[in-house]
């Protein structure tokens, strides 16, 4: 079995880890205790690789807007840049909209309901600059209208 990496007094996210658990096998675990002051055991892996960086209660999102229009497209749009889609390979979007909130406050005073967020030039990045909310109709259109442009 592979010597564990030394953690304690490690901070990963809001988790700052206390203590190694008791073995498990295979993976190495180690006790945190959250910024709320829950402890809870999670493995090495997951701190150092970014899954685990908070209690289940913490990591809820507490915006609670995760089953709105404007949090769908957040989500849809970090995942077709993230994933490469086809029409989005080598496209990005400011490291600030990693977080909801901030993308929010960048967007969200123009979002209304039924919208789609567009890139007003396609060859650009998404950016509060360039970016712009059209109903879904007017957006397929326009999409429609760059491809046969190409």
């Amino acid at each position: 079995m592979s010597k564990a990496i030394p953690m304690v007094g490690e901070t990963f996210g809001k988790l700052l880890v206390l203590r190694a658990a008791p073995d498990r096998g295979y993976a190495k675990y180690w006790v945190c205790q959250c910024e709320c002051g829950t402890e809870l055991e999670t493995q090495g892996g997951h701190l150092r690789g970014g899954a685990s960086s908070s209690c289940k209660p913490c990591s809820s999102t507490t915006h609670g807007q995760s089953h709105t229009g404007i949090y769908s497209s957040w989500a849809n749009m970090r995942k077709r840049c993230r994933l490469n889609s086809p029409g989005y390979e080598n496209v990005s979007y400011p490291k600030e909209w990693e977080s909801f909130e901030k993308f929010v406050v960048d967007m969200g005073d123009t979002h209304f309901e039924g919208a789609s967020i567009d890139r007003i030039d396609n060859t650009g990045n998404y950016s509060k600059e360039n970016c712009q909310w059209l109903t879904i109709s007017i957006h397929a259109v326009k999409s429609a209208n760059e491809r046969w442009r190409k």
